[in-house]
């Protein structure tokens, strides 16, 4: 079997391979890989028969003659084709004794391994030179080829973040969360005020003094007291976030009816949103018949507070409803519509 027929009977995958490791183009169509590496393996077939790798490729043809073999019929041509003396010259040559006579086949011997040798040698430079252009071509080709598939990678890797990233946000649960987070970052705001002033830093263990530009920042010592800045945290949490998702997680008409996972949720975010809704309309309206002061940091505020006996952690509702005002009102529709609005696409 001829060497293009073993190529025309390798898969387009596997000539790809054997094209990489033989540094050839490796575009094009099968028959295109199969006229490059034939053309390849023709061209330099003094070496790499001899490599273990592409040795079966030239199973069962005749290769060409080795240096030895070589040497052999060029000391044979250089002989026939040696110009003859003419009588007078070869007369001088040739000695009169038979024993003298045999030093002049010896010479053109001699002559003959001299231009051997130089052949072999001119030879065996174009092989190694062939040879390392050949694995300086394999090592360009493995470059470019390392160079794509990381900078492959690294597209598509960005572009599956990008796509978790945007499913992430496009859900319910995402915007239930950032409602509540956004509720939290305004009590915080105003229960933590900017009272530590800034204006040089000290190198501890009796170090240098550095001036710096005045600033103002929270003072976390506001942290250490429970009415002020613990009690309303606590309202909040107990009455728009810990109280609809209990009746959110019992109530959920969403656990197991509906066919798309998207849609199904731990906690069912319509009755959360209701429920919210409920919470605060009976903490901020319906227990309110008096007026207090109640003050907390930097904010002082003058609201309604509840005749009926007190609910735990009511004392800080007035703060809640002058910091929070219509937003949990807000925050409520605009899940509850997300929410339907899945249901209906899933």
């Amino acid at each position: 079997m001829s060497t293009r027929s073993r190529l025309t009977a390798m898969k387009k995958k596997e000539l790809v391979d054997l094209a990489s490791e033989l540094g050839v183009d490796t575009d094009g169509f099968k028959n295109d890989l199969e006229a490059r590496i034939s053309q390849h393996l023709a061209q330099n077939q003094n070496y790499l028969q001899g490599d273990s790798r592409f040795a079966s490729l030239y199973k069962g043809i005749v290769s060409s003659p080795g240096p030895a073999s070589s040497a052999g019929s060029r000391r044979r041509s250089i002989v026939v084709k040696k110009t003859p003396l003419p009588s007078t010259e070869r007369k001088l040559l040739l000695p009169s004794s038979p024993v003298t006579g045999m030093a002049s086949p010896s010479s053109e011997i001699a002559e003959n391994s001299t231009d051997d040798e130089s052949a072999l040698a001119e030879e065996s430079a174009e092989s190694l030179f062939s040879r390392v252009k050949a694995k300086a071509c394999s090592l360009t080709a493995w470059a470019g080829s390392a160079v794509y598939s990381t900078t492959e990678s690294s597209v598509t890797c960005a572009q599956n973040s990008g796509f978790k990233l945007r499913a992430k946000f496009s859900s319910v649960t995402m915007i239930l969360q950032l409602e509540a987070l956004y509720e939290l970052f305004l009590i915080l705001r105003k229960q933590t005020p900017f009272s530590l002033k800034v204006d040089h830093i000290s190198v501890p263990f009796g170090g240098p003094t550095f001036k710096t530009p005045t600033a103002y920042l929270p003072n976390p010592c506001s942290a250490t007291t429970y009415k002020p800045f613990w009690e309303p945290i606590a309202c909040w949490a107990v009455y728009l976030l810990i109280i609809p998702l209990i009746f959110s997680f019992f109530i959920n008409f969403t656990a197991g009816k509906s066919t798309s996972a998207r849609a199904r949720h731990i906690f069912d975010p319509v009755t959360y949103n209701i429920v919210k809704v409920l919470s605060a309309y009976m903490l901020f309206v319906q227990l309110n018949t008096a007026t207090d002061t109640f003050v907390a940091g930097s904010t002082t505020v003058t609201a309604s507070h509840s005749s009926v006996p007190k609910l735990p952690f009511s004392g800080s509702e007035p703060l809640i409803r002058a910091v929070l005002g219509n937003i949990p009102y807000i925050g409520s529709a605009i899940g509850t519509l997300a929410a339907l609005y899945v249901a209906i696409l899933f």
